[in-house]
């Protein structure tokens, strides 16, 4: 990876909370979160859901994610449960709530890195495409990160308190 500037490197990292921090983001975040308790509750089926952050950390390629939701959804046997079970509003399953999720997430981390890139241009040359894929990990993993803590947080016992 090409050795950036400390102000090229704070821009990136400016960039990349502005759209994590987005009331927007925040809001599908929440929703979704409460669409995988609904699906998974806080038994054996919440490792998906703790798989999905650790492999927004670990992986080099955005559509690893995207992949594995599809595999996940592939291999549910029931309409009624994990990443099949519909949302309120029955209008769509996990599945394709997640992957609508991680589109919008990519989207996002484009758009912004279309008004990034014009900033510093010179500075990026050829690294160009491995630096918008850096950005379209680090919005979507910490993310996922958040959006696993949001799980978390929706899948306790509110009632017992």
């Amino acid at each position: 990876m090409p050795n950036f500037s400390s102000e090229y490197t704070l821009a990136f990292e400016k960039t990349a909370n502005g759209v994590l921090e987005s009331e927007d983001l925040l809001k599908e975040l929440r929703r979704l979160a409460r669409h995988m308790a609904k699906a998974f509750g806080s038994g054996k089926s919440k490792t998906q859901v703790s798989h999905l952050e650790v492999l927004g950390f670990s992986t080099r390629r955005f559509h690893d994610i995207t992949a594995y939701i599809q595999r996940q959804t592939g291999k549910e046997k029931s309409k009624q449960e994990g990443w099949l079970t519909l949302d309120d509003g029955k209008k769509q399953t996990l599945g394709e709530a997640t992957l609508g999720f991680l589109e919008s997430l990519r989207q996002k981390a484009d758009k912004a890195w279309g008004e990034h890139q014009k900033q510093f241009s010179q500075e990026i040359g050829e690294a160009e495409g491995e630096q918008k894929n850096t950005l379209r990990l680090k919005i979507a993993s910490v993310a996922l990160r958040h959006l696993h803590s949001a799980y978390l947080y929706e899948t306790i016992d509110k009632k017992g308190r």
